[in-house]
């Protein structure tokens, strides 16, 4: 009887066990159900009220808005100053922010707050309270980008500035351009005159510059205080170059170069089209053997004769000051490969030199100048060692030559043998490309 109540007890336990684990599985993969959608949504942008300069009647600020996730809707970004009479509102962009809330009350409290949505409705990215009082005091106002030319940037400040306490004998405007990890080492100064006071900034170089300002006033009693600060960049774009470096009936041979500043979070990708039609990707190879040129080497084969086609260069990056990944197009140009021609061609290798016979039926004479590159092998780098161009000579079906070229006396190097265009550099066939 004791062992059939201790059964009955056993199996009850067991139930309510079995009960429990049913339960708690259910919770458990609920949980994770609850997770994984948790996860798939996108992170709020960060948004930072970096500084705030006070006068009676004006706000000034510095707000910087960054969006990892590309979440945001940029058209929705904005910047409010709420007070009990009404509410002001200026947009923002990703990046760096600086504006001016005017025509305030004096001595008055706002509530300054930065907006944005990502599809659910404004979200408050970041707020502070402010209040309006006349006192001594500066802001760079505003930066506004006024004229691109190939090379420069010209930009338009706007300086802020009031001594009601009449603490300053003057004011001046420091400022500098700086190249990534570039020290300041001098900077430029402009007298503060007025109040309100509008200042250009001509000549600032397009190429990942940093422009670095300060507001300082030399007090009556002695000694310098810095008013305001400001470090803006010029607007990101990459500096890239491509080169044809080879062209013939079958193949279109490219030299990139790379930005030389901004190296990483990017990719880059070479796309070859006929006629709109994507048809192939190439791989772009970093030519670390090339001591004089390097940069990276990509070819498109097997292409169609007498056919023009469009290569596209893209790159894929994180921009560095909105940190969304961004895709553009660097370069997109047409080529047209070669028509007809036919190379045959001999190599006899003798003791002291190789004898190359080369005959070319060149219906549209592309080619002139037959030639040699001899490059010595120094650990894994090519060192230009010697050269020599030929001429052709005709008969009744083409051309042909006969090209001696004199072993060194290299451990190892490369001997490169082709024809080329005397005008176009570009316009080459190599016919023999060996590591001897």
């Amino acid at each position: 009887m004791a062992n059939k109540d201790k059964y009955r007890k056993q199996k009850k336990d067991k139930k309510r066990y079995e009960v429990l684990r049913s339960f708690m599985s259910s919770f458990t993969l609920t949980a994770i159900v609850v997770v994984a959608v948790a996860m798939s949504i996108p992170k709020s942008p960060v948004a930072i009220i970096q500084n705030v300069n006070i006068f009676e009647n004006e706000i000034v600020y510095q707000v910087l808005v960054t969006d990892e996730d590309q979440a945001l809707d940029l058209s929705s970004l904005k910047i409010v100053l709420n007070g009990q009479l009404g509410d002001y509102a200026n947009p923002l962009t990703l990046g760096l922010n600086v504006g001016v809330f005017e025509g305030l009350r004096p001595n008055t409290s706002y509530k300054l707050e930065v907006y944005g949505s990502k599809g659910y409705g404004a979200e408050k990215l970041a707020s502070m309270r402010v209040e309006t009082k006349a006192s001594s005091n500066g802001a760079i106002a505003s930066y506004e980008l006024v004229d691109r030319l190939d090379f420069y940037l010209n930009y338009e400040v706007n300086i802020i500035y009031s001594d009601v306490n009449q603490l300053y004998s003057e004011v001046n405007l420091y400022y500098t351009y700086l190249y990534p990890d570039e020290v300041p080492d001098f900077y430029d100064v402009i007298p503060i005159i007025s109040s309100n006071q509008k200042i250009e900034l001509n000549n600032v170089p397009n190429e990942h510059t940093t422009v670095h300002l300060y507001l300082e006033a030399t007090l009556i009693e002695g000694g310098n205080v810095i008013l305001d600060e400001l470090t803006f960049y010029v607007p990101f774009e990459l500096s890239t170059y491509l080169y044809l470096e080879q062209v013939s009936s079958s193949n279109l041979k490219f030299q990139f170069y790379e930005d030389y500043y901004f190296t990483e979070n990017i990719e880059y990708k070479a796309k070859i089209y006929y006629r709109h039609m994507f048809i192939g990707e190439a791989n772009m190879i970093s030519d670390e053997t090339d001591m004089y040129h390097g940069g990276t080497i990509f070819n498109f084969l097997g292409l169609k004769k007498d056919t023009t086609y469009k290569v596209e260069v893209s790159s894929t990056y994180i921009d560095p000051y909105t940190l969304r990944k961004e895709t553009v197009i660097l370069h997109e140009e047409e080529y047209t490969t070669l028509g007809n021609y036919d190379i045959e061609y001999e190599m006899t290798e003798y003791d002291q030199y190789f004898e190359v016979y080369i005959y070319l039926n060149d219906p549209n004479h592309y080619f002139q100048v037959p030639y040699y590159f001899i490059y010595e092998m120094v650990d894994g780098m090519k060192v230009y060692y010697e050269s020599q161009e030929f001429g052709f000579t005709p008969d009744a079906t083409g051309k042909y030559v006969t090209l001696i070229v004199y072993k060194p006396d290299l451990e190892n190097y490369q001997l490169i043998i082709g024809v080329k265009n005397q005008m176009d550099q570009a316009i080459n066939d190599i016919i023999i490309d060996q590591i001897i």
